[in-house]
Order: C-alpha cells, then sequence, then structure tokens
C-alpha cells in the first residue's frame, strides 16, 4: 500500500511492546501526531547505516522519554490504536536516516513511495520466542551430555592408566 510503510501487527490492548533488537537504541522521541496517534521513535546506529525505528498507535503512559537508551527486553510502550486505527496493533517501521547539515536525523529515500519506509525483514527472523527457547535448551541439554560423555571418558582413561600404567 503506498504510503503506509511498515507494518501493523496485531496485539491486545495494554500488552507490552519490548525492544526486540539486538543492539542499544536511543530514544529519539515519543510524539503525538496530528491524528491523536501516540508512538515513540528509536534511532540505532550501526556499520548497517543509521535507522529510526517506529513504533506506532501505544497508549499514553509510555514509560520511555526522549535520551532514554534502550537495551535487549526494555518495554518502551503498550499496545493501543491511538489516532487513526480499526483496532489495537502496533505499527512497526524503519527508516534509513542520516545526519542532515543542521545536525538532524533526515529519512534517505523519503520519496519512495512509502515515506522512506524500508522493508525490515532483514533483521528479523520469523521465529516464535518460546520456539526458540525451547531449540537452546534443547541445545543446552545436549551439550550436559557431551559433558558427561568426556567426563566418562576421562574417568574411563584415568582407570586404564592406574591398570596399564
Amino acid at each position: 500500500m503506498l504510503g503506509h510503510g511498515g507494518y501493523d501487527w496485531v496485539e491486545y490492548q495494554g500488552n507490552p511492546i519490548y525492544w526486540d533488537m539486538d543492539i542499544q537504541g536511543t530514544v529519539l522521541k515519543v510524539e503525538v501526531d496530528s491524528n491523536g496517534g501516540i508512538g515513540v521513535v528509536v534511532l540505532t546506529q550501526s556499520q548497517e547505516g543509521n535507522f529510526k525505528h517506529i513504533f506506532w498507535h501505544v497508549l499514553p503512559n509510555v514509560p520511555v522519554k526522549a535520551g532514554d537508551i534502550l537495551e535487549t527486553g526494555n518495554v518502551l510502550a503498550y499496545a493501543d490504536s491511538t489516532g487513526k486505527s480499526t483496532g489495537s496493533h502496533l505499527h512497526r517501521g524503519m527508516k534509513e536516516v542520516e545526519l542532515d547539515s543542521f545536525g538532524n536525523w533526515a529519512t534517505k529515500n523519503h520519496d519512495n513511495g512509502y515515506l522512506g519506509y524500508i522493508p525490515i525483514d532483514k533483521w528479523f527472523t520469523n521465529e516464535f520466542v518460546l520456539d526458540y527457547l525451547n531449540r537452546l535448551k534443547k541445545q543446552i541439554s545436549l551439550l550436559s551430555q557431551l559433558v558427561e560423555a568426556l567426563r566418562t571418558l576421562i574417568g574411563l582413561q584415568k582407570k586404564l592408566k592406574n591398570i596399564y600404567g
């Protein structure tokens, strides 16, 4: 849909919205748009580029403010349906930015038909968190089994050394 960049994700009203990136983010602003929508804008800077992350249609009791540093897992807002919205959801988007001559973060490619929004799929794995955690638990269990097998082998080696010198 031209002009509607980003993604709309179903969220129940009041659900926490977490900073889910594996890089620190700096809250640039919490704002209310002309339609009464409330949003949080976060900046990331890395070798891949500088990006604004936009989280929109959130509740007014935003727990962050401009200048706050976000770490993975921090709550940055709570889902709602503020502004021009047909139901509780989270509008999530990214724009690549650069510093302009006045030292402000300006959107690159603003005229791309999506107001500068870019596809975010590249930065996200489509994996449910609990599935990921279960996979990690299985890997940890396997590593524990390997460590136990190594201990057993070391014990056998010591016994054989005592027997055969």
